[in-house]
């Protein structure tokens, strides 16, 4: 059990490098989020930033992200402010030109937001595509002024 424990901690720190590099090389991409679906990472670029309050009384935001190099294939989904934790209710939305995917909640997530336009967190957790399930990590550091 601890091996597993640290196993998943040194993923998340190489992954955290991993995106940091991947960020810093490509300049074209505006607002830049990672998105790794089964170990498979594309950037994508933040479009929409929106705080409000959900349907739970919560902070959140919503955030829409679309793939710079195929625009039928978005990301659109909502987190909590300030709240970290596991089980966190989550809604999430994954489009790739026909295809739709849709995730509820038990997702992992740590959002902050700083005035109103910055934000920098992740969500980690499984979606349905096609019929089977896939690892989904989404991480971003985005200044939308």
């Amino acid at each position: 059990m601890i091996q597993i424990t640290k196993n998943k901690i040194l993923y998340s720190v190489v992954s955290c490098l991993f995106l940091l590099i991947s960020c810093s090389e490509d300049d074209n991409v505006k607002n830049p989020i990672a998105i790794n679906i089964n170990g498979t990472q594309k950037i994508f670029s933040a479009e929409v930033f929106s705080p409000h309050m959900n349907q739970y009384g919560i902070f959140d935001t919503a955030i829409v992200a679309r793939n710079p190099d195929n625009s039928n294939e978005l990301v659109q989904f909502s987190a909590p402010l300030g709240q970290e934790g596991e089980n966190i209710i989550t809604e999430f939305l994954y489009k790739q030109n026909e295809l739709t995917c849709y995730a509820g909640q038990d997702f992992q997530t740590n959002v902050e937001m700083h005035n109103n336009l910055k934000f920098k967190g992740s969500l980690e957790g499984i979606i349905v595509i096609d019929g089977s399930q896939k690892h989904i990590e989404i991480r971003f550091d985005v200044d939308m002024e």
